[in-house]
């Protein structure tokens, strides 16, 4: 951090802890503390001298933070902001326990959930491991049928398909170089690309140039060349798109659920199964999304919503949260007010394991960030400390039951 930026944070963190910070500032400083060129160990010192300055206050080890924040947090909160309690000095000892935790584990963890009593932080469950993905484990498979492990593959090129240059770069991107290829020719290649669970996102650059970022239990079929008069791929799972422009040929994505047709823009679809809803978020520029007789063309910051398994309209969503959506590319979690079986879902994706509700599935909702970075245990541990759940990590398998 420069001079300036340490005068800022630390103006915030007192208007924080006091109880005085407006919600512009609370995201200012929150944004701030997620930045990955802090220094952690640094803040934590700034903010335990901070405390310690404070009259009346008693310096806390960040373990006895962590206690103070799990044993003190028992009302609903809004996102980002904690409930002011009636005496200030708790509501101190709580906000800083809340920034202590959140420089100590790179996370955000706030709990929205009624007044209950927990466990001390010495009765939460220990913990198995589960460790995050170090590698994509994706894998491609050409037009003739071969599969190719794409991160086993060196840098460079990887091989020709249909006159096509499929080259690996540097950073792991799969890139498709187009030479002079015949219409029927490239109407007839297609590749896959499957990114398996427990596997990193994977970007692609198609042969148009339109860049897609694959998020883990997710596929994507696309030919090799794109030829006819409109761009089509068809997407499982959930992906991101930097479409390059080209009026004369419409970008279409099929997903179970709906089309998404674009000349150039950025967008996400979100089109697993075993969720509730698939979901097209837009970014930037215009897109329309169909489903049977029904279309609609969303604006940026809209959101589009088609309910699976039934036959529902589209809706439509305004001021969608943009940072949650995105979140899967920046390697974070990011929930705001998310059931737990929601939450769940993510993590079994991400960490390759099963879940399991054993009893009554907890109606709980929760809102923080986390990087996806960090182990399994140390997600579940967050939950734990916000309460509601308790959660095992039983070698692949997350049992759940409610608290």
């Amino acid at each position: 951090m420069t001079k300036e930026e340490q005068q800022l944070v630390e103006f915030l963190l007192l208007q924080y802890i006091d109880g005085k910070s407006s919600p512009a500032e609370e995201q200012q400083l929150f944004s701030i503390l997620r930045r990955e060129d802090i220094n952690h160990t640094s803040l934590e010192a700034l903010v335990e001298e901070l405390i310690s300055s404070e009259p009346g206050l008693v310096q806390y080890k960040s373990e006895e933070w962590e206690t103070i924040l799990k044993n003190s947090i028992g009302e609903p909160v809004q996102r980002n902001k904690l409930k002011v309690f009636s005496r200030p000095l708790i509501f101190r000892w709580v906000a800083a326990a809340a920034i202590t935790a959140l420089v100590a584990f790179g996370s955000i963890w706030l709990l929205n959930q009624p007044k209950k009593a927990v466990e001390p932080v010495s009765k939460v469950v220990p913990l198995q491991d589960v460790s995050s993905p170090a590698t994509s484990a994706a894998v491609l498979t050409l037009s003739n049928g071969k599969k190719v492990l794409l991160n086993n593959a060196p840098d460079g090129l990887v091989t020709i398909d249909a006159g096509v240059k499929l080259v690996k770069s540097a950073n792991g991107e799969l890139v498709y170089q187009s030479g002079d290829v015949s219409t029927r020719t490239a109407l007839l290649s297609y590749n896959t690309v499957s990114n398996p669970r427990g596997s990193n996102v994977i970007s692609i650059s198609l042969s148009d140039g339109t860049r897609v970022w694959l998020n883990t239990e997710s596929t994507i079929t696309y030919p090799t060349s794109f030829a006819a008069k409109e761009r089509r791929v068809e997407v499982t799972g959930e992906a991101y798109f930097e479409v390059n422009h080209n009026e004369q040929k419409p970008f279409i994505v099929k997903g179970h659920s709906m089309l998404v047709e674009v000349l150039g823009t950025h967008f996400n679809i979100n089109n697993y199964k075993d969720e509730p809803a698939s979901v097209t978020t837009l970014l930037e520029g215009s897109v329309r999304v169909t489903k049977d007789e029904q279309a609609v063309i969303l604006k940026t910051g809209q959101q589009a919503s088609v309910n699976n398994g039934n036959n529902s309209e589209i809706a439509v969503i305004n001021d969608a949260d943009l940072k949650s959506v995105m979140a899967w590319k920046n390697d974070l979690f990011d929930f705001n007010s998310a059931h737990i079986t929601a939450i769940m879902r993510q993590l079994a994706r991400w960490y390759n394991v099963d879940v399991v509700f054993e009893g009554k599935v907890p109606e709980r909702h929760y809102t923080g960030a986390i990087r996806k970075s960090v182990n399994l245990s140390e997600v579940i541990r967050m939950i734990q400390l916000a309460g509601g759940a308790r959660v095992t990590i039983d070698n692949k398998k997350l049992v759940v039951q409610e608290q």
